[in-house]
């Protein structure tokens, strides 16, 4: 009889373990516990940078645009006007003279011919002042007028 009583009481108890779920197959846990991007070694997974765009694209544009706000009219520094036209040509009132100018990543290079000179200026985020310096060591100021 002790037997019976033995078996009994284990049938129950399996029975109740397998209805909790004790005894569940492997592989069939129901459910995900902890990260699940960890890599073999069991740290979290570097997250990849984003691709950082090449700087070479933005420093043309950043130049073609501060180029363009160059083309008009200026104010001279003895009060004549300095003229900036499209495609590189420049034309100084007082006194008389013509150039070229280029524009480059340390600014705008202007080349006078008729009163031989050059001058190397930097133009405000704004587009409206130029600060210059000559070829002799003077500097000056333009401002836009038009």
């Amino acid at each position: 009889m002790k037997t019976w009583i033995i078996a009994g009481t284990l049938v129950i108890a399996l029975s109740a373990a397998g209805a909790s779920g004790a005894f569940a197959q492997a592989g069939s846990t129901g459910g995900t516990l902890g990260k699940t991007d960890k890599s073999i070694s069991g740290g979290d997974e570097a997250k990849r940078p984003q691709r950082v765009r090449s700087t070479a694209k933005h420093r043309e544009t950043t130049r073609v645009s501060a180029c363009s706000k160059l083309i008009g009219v200026w104010k001279g520094a003895l009060g004549g006007d300095i003229i900036y036209k499209p495609g590189g040509t420049v034309l100084g009132t007082i006194p008389v003279n013509e150039g070229t100018w280029s524009c480059g990543n340390t600014g705008v290079t202007v080349m006078w011919t008729k009163v031989p000179s050059a001058d190397h200026c930097t133009l405000s985020s704004d587009g409206t002042l130029q600060t210059c310096t000559n070829n002799r060591g003077n500097s000056f100021t333009r401002s836009r007028k038009s």
